[in-house]
């Protein structure tokens, strides 16, 4: 520091310049005698002897207070060994503070290699140590809770061997921390057939990318499997590089069977279910072959039961016993009744979904809508005239002409069929941009509100109509056309005042799309 014991200290700038540095700086003679002091050491010296060093004292004074009884031997040690010595002290002053100190001796020789002085330096080291502990205290406290705590907790380095043991991994696996360290990981617990995929998420983990929620089964100490959920978080240096891989998760074993368990009861319920499904398919199929073959089979007699019938009125001599007009008009109504009922029996089980492929082509509205009419009027035996309103119809409507009838002739025909004592039923058709609207009224015995969620149910009759015969098919049958057509039905009803059937179908169906 200087060459010539207290020729530097004579400037102001250099003490100036001393006594503002945070260490101790003390320069003495050769024999002790202290030539220079800065104001740290002096208010070091001041706390620890509890009176004040100054210059032309003996330093010795205050390394008895520091090194006691080795101060001699320490002294001698720079006198002759004309080395730089360090020690570091740590001790308790009268006011209760903790202090850490590094002591620094330098000899300094002269031109003929004697000791010129010596130059003291002083650095508090406490609060440096403070920092230290509390970083040593954290490291203890995380190294307590990762042995501790109640996850697996595995650490390996970039190579993939293993760095950190928790008891956990130990408990879990049955392998101690000194059976496993400096082992890989992939060797030691891995089965051959994960161990690829294994190393490519350790890799990807390497790389800076976390893995979560990764299950791997994994052998224990008496070689059988557990399956373990994984966490794989990279482990950075202060550099920002990847030094390793930090493994966390916990033995999922027990919920793994349980997964695997429940998969098999899905899995059998499901096949259990598809065969059920296929089997009730069977059923279907022969029920509607059945209802299909029965249909067509009853409606040869009964049209023949029909011609028959008809004939016989011809005849001139049955007309005169009105007895007999009367049985045979009888049995014709009754063979109509029936030739009715299977049309919609055989109707209802071919649309069902899928069973019916649209047939779609162009028809004159009006001439079709006034043909239908005509047509139930003339099978209701007149007894209902149909008031018809038509309004911005388009003159042709690209449908199915056959499941746009059936909507009509039922609903035409079960206003007049629930209207008993009226004489008259009203058809409205209106056409828009994109849809024709249907509406069809009555003024007959209404629907009780209770039948509303039923309404289109097959084979569902009111309780008001239980008198008037039918089969309870007709609104199924229109509300199957009706979401065939891609269209919606609205029922607006009032007990003993009539029905209202609002239909809307759209003029481009989505089959054309």
């Amino acid at each position: 520091m200087v060459t010539k014991a207290g020729s530097l200290m004579n400037t102001d700038f250099v003490i100036t310049l001393f006594n503002h540095i945070d260490a101790g700086i003390i320069i003495t003679q050769p024999d002790f005698k202290i030539t220079f002091i800065n104001q740290f050491a002096k208010d070091l010296a001041t706390e620890i002897t509890g009176k004040p060093l100054t210059e032309a004292q003996d330093i010795r004074l205050l390394f008895e207070d520091l090194i006691g009884q080795d101060t001699r031997i320490m002294l001698d040690k720079i006198i002759h060994g004309k080395n730089l010595e360090k020690i570091f002290i740590d001790l308790s002053t009268d006011s209760g503070r903790n202090l850490n100190l590094e002591l620094n001796f330098i000899p300094v020789s002269n031109r003929g290699n004697q000791p010129d002085h010596f130059e003291f330096i002083i650095n508090d080291l406490t609060q440096q140590k403070l920092f230290e502990n509390k970083l040593v205290n954290q490291a203890k406290n995380i190294s307590n809770f990762i042995d501790n705590a109640h996850a697996i907790i595995i650490g390996v380095d970039t190579r993939g061997y293993i760095t950190e043991w928790n008891n956990f991994a130990s408990v879990t696996t049955g392998y101690q921390k000194n059976e496993v360290y400096t082992q890989k990981l992939v060797d030691k617990l891995i089965p051959e057939s994960h161990q690829g995929n294994f190393s490519k998420v350790l890799s990807r983990a390497i790389h800076q990318k976390g893995v979560r929620n990764y299950e791997i089964p994994i052998y224990t100490s008496d070689q059988s499997i557990k399956i373990l959920l994984l966490s794989l978080t990279p482990r950075i240096s202060v550099t920002g590089e990847a030094v390793g891989v930090t493994l966390m998760g916990s033995d999922i074993t027990e919920l793994s069977q349980y997964r695997q368990s429940l998969e098999q009861k899905v899995d059998e319920r499901t096949r259990e279910l598809k065969q059920s499904i296929s089997k009730e398919k069977e059923v279907v199929e022969m029920k509607n072959r059945f209802v299909s073959i029965a249909s067509h089979e009853c409606r040869t007699p009964l049209h023949s039961i029909q011609y028959y019938a008809t004939e016989l009125n011809k005849n001139k001599v049955i007309q005169k016993s009105r007895r007999l007009v009367t049985r045979i008009n009888e049995i014709e109504k009754l063979a109509h009744r029936m030739t009715l009922l299977l049309d919609d029996v055989l109707t209802y089980s071919k649309s069902e979904p899928g069973k019916i492929k649209l047939m779609l082509h162009a028809i004159n509205l009006l001439e079709f809508l006034d043909k239908t009419c005509e047509e139930v009027y003339l099978s209701t035996r007149k007894t209902h005239t149909i008031k018809k309103e038509f309004l911005n119809l388009p003159e042709y409507l690209k449908t199915d002409e056959k499941l746009l009838r059936n909507i009509l002739i039922n609903l035409l025909t079960n206003a007049i069929k629930y209207s008993p004592g009226k004489n008259q039923i009203s058809l409205t058709v209106k056409g828009s941009e994109e849809h024709l609207e249907i509406d069809i009224r009555d003024e007959g015995i209404g629907i009780p509100r209770e039948d509303l969620a039923s309404i289109f149910e097959p084979f569902n009759r009111s309780q008001s109509a239980a008198s008037i015969p039918g089969t309870g098919l007709g609104l199924s049958i229109v509300k199957r056309a009706v979401d065939l057509l891609n269209g919606s039905v609205r029922i607006d009803r009032q007990v003993n005042l009539g029905t209202e059937v609002s239909i809307k179908i759209p003029l481009r169906l989505q089959n054309e799309i």
